[in-house]
């Protein structure tokens, strides 16, 4: 297996990762305007818990970016150390 091969799969892991992440997340984030703004029925949605719809979609994107950033670096080391022998010297990534 080329090294570009297991670059390319890793990449498509932490997209694939940081999509199902980050998707909720922002819309954790979203969902904190209707209830700041009372837009909402209380009774499902007090508007003392605008904050916590925030700050849970917020921290839930950054892991959604860590988590891409892990894979990425584990597919680039894993491609580093299995590089190709037969690898040309000129093809650079």
């Amino acid at each position: 297996m080329s090294a570009r091969n297991i670059r390319t799969g890793f990449h498509r892991i932490s997209v694939a990762i940081a999509v199902v992440i980050g998707v909720p997340s922002v819309g954790g984030m979203l969902m904190s305007l209707p209830v700041g703004m009372n837009w909402l029925p209380e009774d499902h949605f007090p508007s003392a818990n605008w904050p916590d719809y925030l700050i849970g979609g917020a921290t839930l994107f950054g892991l959604a970016l860590l988590a891409y950033l892990t894979a990425w670096t584990l597919g680039w080391i894993i491609a580093g150390v299995a590089g190709d022998a037969d690898q040309n010297e000129n093809d650079s990534v």
